[in-house]
């Protein structure tokens, strides 16, 4: 049987996010030994879809996708996976992430810094920025916080004019804001226009502005000024994930959705968001605490007595400024400690377990199932694929 001829349309002008989706497709070793690529690094099929029918494909996977590639693989039956995060074509399997949870956790990243003022700045124009918008807002509106927001039309060929003018117009938004502000911006594009534009009015960041940008270009990032802290949306897994969608789609298998949403992976906290405003001495003591012995098994009643706060008033105090009970922070930093060793060491479960502060291997997994979805296993397993 000749080998599928898989046509693989993820333009290089995004490096690094061409490259993960890239990687994710290619992940799996049997889809490398079975299926034959062509990649179209300067996506020359957004412009030209009649390329499809003067070769002979078996499935596409486009990261641009148009009406007319659509048109042409309905027309043709090639199976189609469409990685573009934008328009929603029917009966075309979309994968793209969770924008949503990508807000929500921009959200939280920026009230764990302590921040009382936050904001959102993104375009109005795109689902993708507005659903980023929304999960934001909710997280923040759950905590009593309500954002700031700046929202114009984005323009996707981001002419110098069209960059010199939005750099302008936040200049003059951010002006009157009052400070320290915490701001999530839609992607990294934008993050880097705030920090231009605080730049020019000699605001420092994070300590008077912290920015927090999403798709975590670490060339992009680390070239910013300060270096710019980023949401790592999943692209790999969603290059995985495609693969996987392709190969039931060619085996004839029913595919039990239309869309499939990618959870991020986290924040890559780098120098633009690289700090606590924690006003409450006592407050910040018990975060202190908390840190460096939440994973001895410490209960709110053990931070309630190391601080002399009643467990009622520390409740309070954490959620009005935290937006997050004692509890959930202690929960959060033992994840976080789980999430560490499962992929920086071969400890067991139970190992990680006697760290943690988990009496059984047992409570551990249903601590970290409930928290993320998956077992232990199951996250270091995927983790390391990726990495």
């Amino acid at each position: 049987m000749n080998r599928p001829r898989i046509f693989l349309s993820i333009s290089k002008i995004e490096e690094e996010s061409a490259e993960r989706m890239i990687r994710g497709v290619v992940q799996d070793q049997k889809l490398q030994r079975t299926w034959d690529f062509y990649w179209d690094e300067s996506n020359r099929l957004a412009l030209d879809p009649g390329m499809l029918e003067r070769g002979t494909w078996h499935g596409v996977i486009s990261r641009h996708t148009t009406k007319s590639i659509v048109d042409v693989c309905k027309r043709l039956k090639i199976p189609l996976v469409d990685l573009n995060d934008c328009e929603v074509f029917p009966g075309i399997h979309k994968i793209r992430p969770d924008n949503h949870r990508v807000g929500r956790l921009g959200a939280d990243h920026l009230l764990s810094r302590g921040f009382h003022h936050v904001g959102f700045v993104g375009f109005h124009n795109t689902h993708w920025s507005t659903e980023r918008r929304d999960g934001f807002a909710e997280r923040l509106r759950e905590a009593d916080r309500e954002p700031v927001l700046h929202e114009t039309v984005f323009e996707p060929a981001c002419s110098p004019e069209w960059v010199s003018s939005e750099t302008a117009g936040l200049v003059e938004w951010l002006r009157p804001l009052p400070r320290p502000i915490g701001l999530m911006a839609c992607n990294d594009l934008r993050a880097i226009q705030i920090l231009d534009a605080c730049r020019r009015l000699r605001l420092r960041v994070p300590e008077d502005v912290a920015v927090l940008g999403v798709n975590d270009n670490d060339i992009r990032c680390e070239l910013a000024h300060p270096a710019l802290s980023s949401i790592n949306i999943g692209q790999h897994q969603m290059g995985m994930r495609a693969a996987e969608v392709l190969h039931a789609m060619l085996a004839g298998d029913p595919l039990p959705e239309w869309e499939t949403l990618i959870d991020p992976l986290g924040v890559v906290t780098r120098q633009s968001t690289n700090i606590v405003y924690i006003k409450h001495p006592k407050l910040a003591g018990a975060l202190e605490y908390i840190h460096a012995h939440a994973v001895e098994g410490i209960t709110v009643t053990s931070v309630s007595r190391h601080t002399g706060i009643a467990r009622t008033q520390l409740e309070t105090l954490f959620r009005r400024v935290l937006g997050r009970s004692p509890g959930a922070e202690i929960r959060r930093v033992q994840l976080e400690k789980i999430r560490e060793l499962l992929l920086g060491t071969d400890l067991t479960v139970r190992g990680i377990a006697e760290k943690t502060g988990f009496r059984h291997a047992e409570y551990l997994n249903v601590f970290f199932k409930r928290a993320t979805g998956e077992t232990p296993g199951q996250y270091r397993d995927r983790m390391r694929e990726i990495l």
